[in-house]
């Protein structure tokens, strides 16, 4: 990368690509970056997390959505889900944590995240550059905030139907206090911590994944 260009100016198109690469070595470096960040962010996931909210410890953040973010930026929309996929099916088979409740946290947790990588990217990509990067990630957090609250409310409908020895913790009206109350705010702040976190190492890590696709 050129000096004194920051990394949020340069788009995928830019990269950096050796000419006599062919296209079935430059698609298999490209699984093996993809592969990579899968393998980075189930290790953030399964060993890297805490609790936000002193009120909800149960909800604990993890930067594993960071890598998924970077790459999305990197190579495109379909790169960074593909990381959110694929980190969540690690961690269902590997944690010895993914199948609790029938694997329903890795499941939200892939539905979260893939919709924030979505939204943050998807606007990104429409003019590349610092401010629209900002702007994806803001679009994208507040998204995926508003998105989970009636996915989540269904989600604490069905578990009682599931494992009955939880309906007296989630009734309608206590699903709703813990929604609003909890997993609201909890996505707001990891959202935010998240494009913090994704908006100052992309600049860092950017150069080596352009040479790569």
């Amino acid at each position: 990368m050129d000096s004194g260009v920051d990394a949020f100016e340069k788009t995928k198109s830019s990269a950096i690509v050796s000419p006599t690469l062919s296209k079935s070595l430059l698609r298999l470096r490209k699984l093996i970056i993809i592969s990579l960040f899968s393998s980075l962010s189930f290790l953030i996931m399964s060993y890297l997390e805490f609790s936000l909210l002193p009120s909800f410890p149960m909800l604990k953040y993890d930067a594993s959505d960071v890598p998924a973010l970077i790459l999305g930026f990197s190579m495109g929309t379909s790169a960074g889900i593909y990381v959110m996929i694929l980190k969540n099916f690690m961690y269902l088979l590997l944690s010895g944590k993914g199948f609790t409740y029938l694997g329903i946290g890795p499941f939200m947790n892939c539905l979260a995240g893939s919709a924030m990588v979505f939204v943050a990217t998807k606007v990104y990509f429409l003019k590349p550059g610092k401010k629209t990067a900002i702007l994806g990630l803001t679009i994208g957090t507040l998204f995926m905030t508003l998105i989970m609250v009636p996915i989540n409310y269904l989600l604490l409908s069905i578990l009682p139907v599931l494992f009955p020895y939880l309906s007296d913790y989630f009734s309608p009206d206590k699903a709703l206090i813990f929604i609003f109350s909890g997993v609201l705010p909890f996505n707001l702040l990891k959202g935010f911590l998240t494009s913090v976190f994704s908006f100052f190492l992309y600049k860092k890590i950017s150069p080596f994944i352009k040479f790569t696709v």
